[in-house]
């Protein structure tokens, strides 16, 4: 006895063929249940995200010893060391 095709409809948000028995579409994600689709998210990059700081405060333990805070840091204390050390030559010269 030969097994009969499975049944689909189209997804309702990308046209796609969607097993009847599936929860979600494997091309796009949405799910009538929760009416949304998991495959629409922003990807074009304009966020003000800063992964390198993330990682410094959330694990500090892996944080990359060059990251941009600790460069800032250090330039910080280079110009501090450099107006000390100017004042002292003006004082002694």
């Amino acid at each position: 006895m030969a097994k009969s095709p499975p049944v689909t409809y189209p997804c309702p948000h990308c046209g796609e063929r969607v097993l009847t028995t599936a929860r979600v579409c494997r091309s796009c994600g949405f799910s009538d249940e929760y009416d949304e689709s998991y495959g629409d998210y922003d990807t074009d990059g304009d966020d003000a995200f800063d992964y390198d700081d993330f990682v410094t405060r959330e694990f500090p333990e892996h944080a990359d010893p060059q990251s941009s805070a600790s460069r800032k840091q250090a330039f910080v204390k280079a110009v501090i060391l450099a107006i000390v050390a100017s004042f002292l030559l003006t004082l002694f010269f």
